[in-house]
C-alpha cells in the first residue's frame, strides 16, 4: 500500500471543489429532468384530455392508436401525439 502525504488545507481544499462540482452535476441533472418531463402528459392528464377512462386509454396504446413512453413504469405522453389523436378521431367522425 502506498501513502501520499499533502498539506491539510490542500486536501480541504480539493474536498471543498470536489463538492462544488457535484452539487452543480446534481442541480443540472434534476433541471434537465424536470424540464423535459414538463413536456409530457401522464395517464391522468390524458384521460383527462380525452375523456376516456384508465381501461380505454390502455386500448388505445394496446392498438397503437396513441403513442407513449414508458419510464421506470410510468407512461408519458406528448401532447403532440394526444393532439395528433384528437385531430384523427375529428376526422373520422367529420366534426
Amino acid at each position: 500500500m502506498e501513502f501520499i502525504m499533502i498539506d491539510a488545507a490542500l486536501f480541504d481544499s480539493l474536498v471543498g471543489k470536489l463538492n462544488k462540482s457535484v452539487d452543480e452535476a446534481n442541480k443540472i441533472r434534476n433541471n434537465g429532468k424536470d424540464a423535459k418531463l414538463e413536456q409530457w402528459l401522464d395517464g391522468q392528464e390524458v384521460c383527462e384530455v380525452l375523456g376516456v377512462t384508465k381501461r380505454t386509454l390502455q386500448t388505445l396504446r394496446e392498438t397503437g392508436k396513441l403513442a407513449y413512453t414508458m419510464v421506470k413504469h410510468k407512461t408519458y405522453y406528448r401532447p403532440k401525439d394526444v393532439q395528433a389523436f384528437l385531430d384523427n378521431s375529428i376526422k373520422k367522425r367529420g366534426l
